[in-house]
């Protein structure tokens, strides 16, 4: 979980926050010195649902006049988060990539901004390529090698593969 409140107002704008993270926001935000009485009242209760969460956190945000990030720019940050934890082995590359396909892909509907291949639009065509090669690789070990490898060592061959590509894909889009 992360306490960046950069990367938590992504997650908030693309719905991926949890109610834990606004609330771990809310405080750092007041240890920041910025008041609101939304942001008291949301740091400081300890049973919400993720709704009332979400509703305390939106008027918070209003009242300290704090720009959210556009789509674009939340879907940018939390790529630079999942990739950068593929890359440093936090989590391995199917895990990561399931995620980015089930929170990013799917719901931002990267299909409609494709130019050639899906994920283009953010650069991690590859990624995605590499996610669904692990189907065939999993599903038809004899059938299907990687690097002259089958079954589990192919996988954990082609970990290391995708491990690669989120480094590189890091480093190209640090700044961004």
């Amino acid at each position: 979980m992360t306490t960046n409140l950069k990367n938590i107002f992504a997650r908030y704008k693309l719905k991926l926050a949890t109610c834990n993270e606004l609330q771990r926001a809310a405080v750092k935000l007041l240890d920041q010195g910025r008041f609101s009485d939304a942001l008291v009242e949301l740091a400081g209760v300890d049973v919400l649902t993720t709704e009332e969460c979400r509703v305390l956190f939106e008027k918070a945000v209003t009242e300290l006049g704090v720009e959210l990030p556009s789509d674009d720019e939340a879907i940018w940050e939390v790529l630079k988060e999942y990739i950068k934890n593929i890359a440093e082995s936090i989590v391995s590359p199917r895990e990561g990539m399931r995620r980015i396909v089930e929170e990013i892909v799917h719901p931002a509907h990267l299909h409609q901004k494709t130019t050639k291949y899906l994920g283009d639009s953010h650069d991690i065509e590859k990624l995605l390529g590499g996610y669904y090669a692990y189907d065939d690789l999993k599903e038809r070990p004899m059938e299907t090698s990687y690097k002259g490898k089958h079954g589990e060592e192919a996988i954990k061959a082609y970990d290391q593969r995708m491990i690669n590509l989120a480094q590189e894909w890091i480093k190209k889009h640090r700044e961004k």
